[in-house]
């Protein structure tokens, strides 16, 4: 008898944390939020223009005015709208992070030149997590 409580409780304790692992961790998603998502944002800093959405993305401690053309999601199961949906009521409605000279060209970008800005989204904490940077002069108007 005291053989099979032991069976039957380590059966127990192994069953828990198998379920515990799956709810709360161990790289499964919490309701979606631990999950990342594969973001590519294209547009311009500075003033708005029209057909562009205005987000707001802090760096070093600077508040950012970027004015989006074009979400892509590269990877993730979501839609760039839904992403949108959740980020633009927020001030900052990203936080840029990652290694300083990728972030470092947005010291010095032209308000008239285009940008894309390609990271990883954490969802729970706004967090995009950048991998690139690709920044393009506008070309001079033809005189």
């Amino acid at each position: 008898m005291r053989r099979w409580a032991t069976v039957l409780l380590f059966a127990w304790g192994c069953w828990s944390g198998v379920a515990a692992a799956g709810r709360h961790g161990a790289g499964v998603s919490v309701g979606g939020s631990l999950r990342v998502t594969l973001l590519r944002l294209e547009g311009t800093f500075g003033p708005a223009s029209p057909g562009t959405k205005e987000l707001i993305l802090e760096w070093e401690r600077k508040l950012l005015i970027f004015q989006l053309r074009e979400i892509r999601v590269l990877s993730g199961g979501r839609l760039g709208s839904d992403v949108l949906d959740e980020v633009q009521p927020f001030r900052p409605s990203f936080i840029l992070r990652g290694p300083a000279e990728i972030l470092h060209p947005l010291e010095d970008v032209a308000p008239s030149a285009r940008v894309a800005i390609t990271g990883y989204y954490r969802r729970a904490a706004r967090n995009l997590f950048v991998s690139a940077i690709d920044i393009q002069p506008t070309p001079p108007a033809p005189e």
